[in-house]
Protein backbone atom coordinates (compact mmCIF):
# COMPACT_ATOMS: atom_id res chain seq x y z
CA UNK A 1 0.00 0.00 0.00
CA UNK A 2 1.37 3.34 1.09
CA UNK A 3 4.97 3.16 1.97
CA UNK A 4 5.21 4.18 5.44
CA UNK A 5 1.53 4.82 6.05
CA UNK A 6 -1.24 2.24 7.97
CA UNK A 7 -3.78 0.94 5.79
CA UNK A 8 -6.69 3.58 8.05
CA UNK A 9 -4.63 6.15 6.82
CA UNK A 10 -4.43 6.00 3.42
CA UNK A 11 -6.37 8.41 1.16
CA UNK A 12 -7.85 5.97 -0.75
CA UNK A 13 -9.40 4.60 2.37
CA UNK A 14 -10.42 7.70 3.95
CA UNK A 15 -11.77 8.70 0.62
CA UNK A 16 -14.24 5.23 0.66
CA UNK A 17 -15.03 5.89 4.36
CA UNK A 18 -16.17 9.65 3.81
CA UNK A 19 -18.45 8.36 0.52
CA UNK A 20 -20.19 5.72 2.64
CA UNK A 21 -20.21 7.96 5.55
CA UNK A 22 -23.71 8.86 5.11
CA UNK A 23 -24.99 7.19 1.89
CA UNK A 24 -27.01 4.01 0.87
CA UNK A 25 -25.16 3.80 -1.78
CA UNK A 26 -21.71 1.45 -1.16
CA UNK A 27 -18.80 3.27 -2.87
CA UNK A 28 -15.35 1.17 -3.64
CA UNK A 29 -12.34 3.52 -4.57
CA UNK A 30 -9.40 1.76 -5.70
CA UNK A 31 -5.95 2.72 -6.25
CA UNK A 32 -3.89 1.85 -9.03
CA UNK A 33 -1.02 4.37 -8.31
CA UNK A 34 2.41 2.94 -8.68
CA UNK A 35 5.49 4.69 -7.76
CA UNK A 36 7.58 5.52 -11.03
CA UNK A 37 4.64 4.81 -13.61
CA UNK A 38 4.52 7.38 -16.57
CA UNK A 39 0.43 8.82 -17.91
CA UNK A 40 1.43 4.99 -20.43
CA UNK A 41 1.90 2.51 -17.91
CA UNK A 42 -0.88 4.00 -15.35
CA UNK A 43 -3.19 3.90 -18.62
CA UNK A 44 -1.93 0.27 -19.28
CA UNK A 45 -2.26 -0.59 -15.68
CA UNK A 46 -5.92 1.23 -15.04
CA UNK A 47 -6.94 -1.16 -18.74
CA UNK A 48 -6.32 -3.94 -16.93
CA UNK A 49 -7.13 -3.95 -13.99
CA UNK A 50 -11.04 -3.06 -15.42
CA UNK A 51 -10.34 -5.19 -18.06
CA UNK A 52 -11.24 -2.38 -20.67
Amino acid sequence: MGEGVSSENLYSNQLENLLNRDNENNFEVMNFGVSGYGLTEYIKNFELKLKI
